[in-house]
């Protein structure tokens, strides 16, 4: 099962996503990380959600916050996953760490000039 929120995110229809495994939308680089969390968290040692990047569809990048835990559904084990789309706010973020940056510079800038 596949949830609106993820199709909505990542561009992909719940049938596509039905046919991938969860590491097809998380970036190569982030997997082992990703696979280190989940294992934290449906073990037991992790309650705090997750940071996670996924490729959309049209390879565009997404954040997410993520958590999982084992459930059981018509009788078999399962695992659920919950996402809530973190991307406006990771480019805010990093958007005011650049202006940060420029901002620290200019006045370093302005004050080796005064000297």
């Amino acid at each position: 099962m596949t949830s609106q929120t993820l199709t909505q995110m990542t561009g992909f229809s719940a049938n596509e996503l039905s046919k991938m495994g969860p590491l097809d939308i998380v970036f190569s680089e982030d997997q082992e990380s990703f696979r280190k969390k989940v294992r934290e968290m449906l073990n037991g040692f992790r309650s705090s959600p997750f940071k996670i990047r996924l490729k959309t569809k049209k390879g565009e990048t997404k954040w997410a916050l993520g958590t999982v835990s084992s459930v059981t559904y018509k009788g078999t084990s399962s695992v659920i996953g919950s996402l809530v789309d973190i991307t406006g706010y990771k480019r805010i973020s990093q958007s005011l760490q650049k202006q940060s940056f420029l901002f620290k510079k200019l006045c370093i800038s302005l004050r080796d000039g005064l000297i």
